[in-house]
């Protein structure tokens, strides 16, 4: 997307490559370690493949992101640049306004059981976990008692 607020201004500037749709879940992703196209698509599910391929086409042309051979020679990995390390106190600071100023926005549609689990499975050190992933999947019914006490919160 080559859109310009046509002005000189830093966040201007920033927001032509950090502010379009999806930019900011993708460079989430790759934040927490993902570096493969069906990794980040697993984190950001609602995206089509073919806006994937084009915001991390505009990423890399912006030098956010850059593309790199698999160690294995099948395909390609996405790792950020400094640039892209550079977002990370933004990011920090997207996540905590969020949720300080849009809990009210949570809606039941927004609880996806396996996005979650998508994200315990990269945040969580599965070496010192004594749970096994088939625990986990009998704790659902918990998760979603769970969600209902986290809708009845506000």
């Amino acid at each position: 997307m080559s859109a310009s607020y046509g002005q000189f201004c830093p966040i201007a500037k920033a927001s032509e490559i950090f502010a379009t749709r999806w930019t900011p879940l993708i460079v989430r992703e790759l934040m927490t370690g993902v570096h493969s196209f069906n990794d980040i698509h697993r984190g950001v599910p609602l995206i089509s493949r073919a806006v994937l391929i084009a915001r991390l086409r505009e990423l890399e042309d912006h030098g956010v992101i850059e593309r790199r051979p698999r160690a294995d020679g099948a395909g390609h990995e996405y790792w950020l640049t400094p640039a892209g390390e550079g977002l990370r106190v933004v990011m920090h600071a997207l996540g905590q306004w969020g949720m300080t100023y849009t809990y009210d926005r949570i809606k039941r549609s927004d609880l996806d059981p396996a996005l979650l689990i998508w994200g315990l499975r990269k945040r969580v050190d599965r070496a010192r976990c004594r749970i096994s992933a088939s625990s986990c999947a009998s704790n659902f019914q918990a998760c979603r008692r769970a969600a209902r006490n986290f809708e009845s919160c506000g």
